[in-house]
């Protein structure tokens, strides 16, 4: 990925890197590199932003509720046994109905454990306690 020569703002991903070569094909106009994702690994805020008066941004927060809610579907996939039932009727298995088959369990009156209570792990416990779940969790990350 090269910039443009000239540019005053990139727009950036995070499968790229964001370095020194980069700035350099920009140039010395370049002021703004606004990343296209809530991190900003891919990208030398240190020691080439930061020391060349190039601001980084990132876009935070829009993928909380996203990712809250994949977690919460992976929990309701596990309990209500949804991989399984799915393997099951791909592979042609016999499906009879029984008053327990892939019956699975619900959320009602579960306990969720939270590591790290930071902005996804609050919206996960806003959503399972919505749900019936108890939420307990650890301490912020930060």
């Amino acid at each position: 990925m090269g910039a443009p020569a000239g540019a005053d703002g990139l727009i950036t991903v995070p499968t790229h890197p964001v370095g020194a070569g980069l700035f350099d094909e920009a140039g010395p106009q370049l002021r703004v590199v606004a990343q296209y994702a809530v991190g900003y690994d891919n990208v030398d805020v240190g020691r080439v932003a930061a020391a060349r008066g190039v601001v980084v941004t990132n876009t935070p927060g829009v993928l909380t509720r996203a990712t809250a809610e994949l977690a919460l579907a992976l929990i309701l996939a596990l309990l209500r046994r949804v991989v399984e039932g799915d393997r099951r009727l791909r592979r042609g298995e016999p499906w009879a109905w029984a008053p327990t088959f892939l019956h699975g369990e619900g959320l009602e009156g579960k306990t969720l454990g939270i590591v790290g209570y930071g902005c996804i792990g609050r919206e996960l416990a806003r959503l399972a306690e919505a749900l019936g779940m108890r939420v307990v969790h650890g301490l912020p990350l930060r």
